[in-house]
């Protein structure tokens, strides 16, 4: 109830910037609701907690459903992918026609690449769970929070990556377009030409190259801070190995070289950015399925298991990105049964 109500009393100052008529008053009315919702979902959680375990000592704090909670963080994101293909529809509808297909097709394809490769990073690579790990929120209220605050930037990047995909689309196709093979785009850039649009084409400049390479880079750094609040198990060989080459990867690729490149086309820097985060998916999701099937040659997993014993939680449960099957190899490697040995015969 109290959420509810304070969520409420925040909201105000949104609508009050929707109604007033200064754009200054309405950006500082918007700003400081955000700002305040920020530091009151970071702030009370911890202070409320620290009262009530002064007051109690000996109260019990109740279980968060991290199946549930995760799940609506998950949902978001989806949404927050769809935004990149909205983009990519709206734009090739402003720009369709038929000397224009092919172009728009490329870079549908590659945009279709970039947002399934986002989606498996960070489902399947960063929030994937395997046995020995542990949740943030399972693991530190404070991980926890930070895990939950993060979504909100990682989101505002892949908004943003989305808007410069649609972009570079437009651009793209306008680029390659001749005026004299169709009488509507002959119509249309004449139209531009007496508003002083300048010709036909759409400039990509370097805000919109910036827009596109540091929207979908810095959503990939963030998702790495995503993996980093999760507890690291003993099986986890190649994390932070992986990590660290990836941030290095983004930054020097899309947070530098890519865009302040000056001689590449639309559907060049498209293509880069396609390659680099696929790449980065494509070799870390193979990291991350040798690390959850024990397929390091040189670690002595027997030991490990018997070194770091499960928890029950870890065999019982099935935490946010983890399925169960693989509870049910976890439960088998942790007793010692190989996966295709037999079963432990009962009595």
């Amino acid at each position: 109830m109290l959420t509810g109500l304070s969520s409420m009393v925040f909201s105000i100052p949104y609508i009050i910037s929707a109604a007033v008529n200064s754009p200054g008053v309405a950006r500082a009315m918007f700003w400081t609701s955000f700002g305040v919702q920020i530091g009151y979902s970071f702030i009370v959680p911890l202070s409320l907690r620290r009262f009530l375990r002064r007051r109690r000592k000996s109260l019990v704090t109740p279980a968060i459903n991290i199946e549930a909670f995760s799940e609506k963080f998950g949902l978001i994101t989806l949404i927050t992918l769809g935004e990149s293909f909205i983009s990519l529809l709206f734009e090739s509808a402003l720009v369709a026609s038929p000397e224009r297909a092919g172009v728009i097709v490329a870079v549908g394809i590659l945009g279709l690449g970039i947002v399934y490769s986002l989606m498996t990073i960070y489902f399947d690579i960063d929030n994937k769970i395997i046995p020995g790990e542990k949740h943030a929120i399972r693991y530190a209220a404070k991980k926890g929070i930070l895990w939950s605050l993060v979504h909100l930037f990682y989101h505002a990047c892949l908004i943003l990556g989305g808007t410069g995909l649609g972009q570079a689309l437009q651009a793209s196709a306008e680029s390659i377009a001749k005026v004299g093979k169709s009488a509507r785009v002959a119509v249309e850039a004449s139209v531009r030409a007496e508003e002083g649009g300048g010709g036909d084409a759409v400039v990509f400049d370097a805000k919109w190259r910036w827009l596109l390479c540091a929207g979908y880079g810095a959503a990939i750094l963030f998702s790495t801070l995503l993996s980093m609040c999760h507890q690291k198990g003993p099986y986890s060989v190649t994390k932070y190995y992986r990590l660290g080459a990836r941030t290095i990867i983004v930054i020097a690729s899309l947070l530098t070289s890519v865009p302040l490149s000056t001689s590449l086309s639309p559907l060049s820097v498209v293509g880069i950015v396609f390659a680099v985060i696929a790449t980065i998916c494509s070799v870390e999701f193979f990291l991350v399925q040798a690390d959850r099937l024990h397929l390091w040659g040189w670690i002595d997993y027997e030991a490990l298991r018997e070194t770091h014993p499960p928890g029950l939680d870890e065999i019982s449960s099935v935490s946010s990105g983890e399925t169960a099957s693989d509870s049910l190899i976890a439960s088998m490697h942790y007793s010692g049964h190989a996966l295709d040995g037999e079963l432990p015969k009962t009595q």
